[in-house]
């Protein structure tokens, strides 16, 4: 009887280990950039790096633990949480990244490669790279795009094509980028996607540059419904 009792416990266990899935992550797709920041508050321009990753995980995407950048050959390393990732879904995708990557005292990016690192609760991991090259991070002979307010419309004026406008709420969530053409974008357009970013939001112009080699963004602008100008 004793005998029998321990195989059905065994049989049990065995049954519920072999339910409970230990899968690695996988990094299906990387989308990647250098990005030139002119910060209109400081009035100082610094590279950052726009790293995202569209991820797939069998254990559920709460599962990701944290996703790394690595550049072995000058031993540099930065990590992204899930407590500062940004996480965006696009219909069966999702992606987790970060545009905040930068270098210690802002200098450029060393060119060569970089390792991406992705790492779960459990350990386990899947890894890709990037190389940065030289036309990545010669972004010093660039001119900044501005923006300004007329009525109830935003517009944007500068040398460049494909500007978009990185909208943020007032507790500086990432809300969604929005292409804005020589017509500008109404205010309405960017409030219809969150009601409450008709009082308020702030907003950041982004552009392409030397054939999407790098970009380029320029901000943070403030709109507020009260006054319906950029500040």
């Amino acid at each position: 009887m004793l005998g029998r009792v321990l195989i059905g416990f065994i049989v049990v266990c065995v049954l519920f280990l072999s339910g409970c899935s230990d899968s690695p992550p996988s990094i299906i797709r990387i989308s990647w950039q250098v990005i030139l920041f002119n910060n209109r508050e400081t009035t100082y321009g610094y590279q950052k790096l726009s790293l995202f990753v569209q991820i797939t995980d069998e254990d559920g995407v709460k599962d990701i633990g944290s996703l790394y950048l690595i550049n072995d050959d000058k031993e540099l390393f930065w990590g992204v949480d899930k407590e500062s990732w940004q996480m965006i879904t696009k219909g069966s995708e999702t992606w987790i990244g970060t545009n905040a990557i930068t270098m210690p005292g802002g200098e450029p990016f060393p060119t060569g490669k970089y390792r991406v690192y992705l790492e779960d609760l459990s350990g386990q991991s899947d890894e890709t790279s990037i190389y940065i090259n030289n036309d990545n991070v010669a972004t010093s002979q660039t001119t900044t795009p501005e923006s300004y307010t007329t009525g109830d419309t935003i517009y944007v004026r500068g040398s460049y094509d494909n500007y978009e406008l990185w909208v943020y709420d007032q507790s500086n969530h990432f809300i969604a980028a929005f292409p804005v053409d020589e017509q500008g974008i109404k205010t309405e357009v960017i409030a219809n996607r969150q009601p409450e970013l008709n009082n308020a939001f702030t907003y950041y112009v982004y552009c392409p540059a030397k054939n999407n080699a790098f970009g380029i963004l320029t901000g943070p602008y403030f709109y507020t419904n009260t006054t319906n100008k950029n500040q």
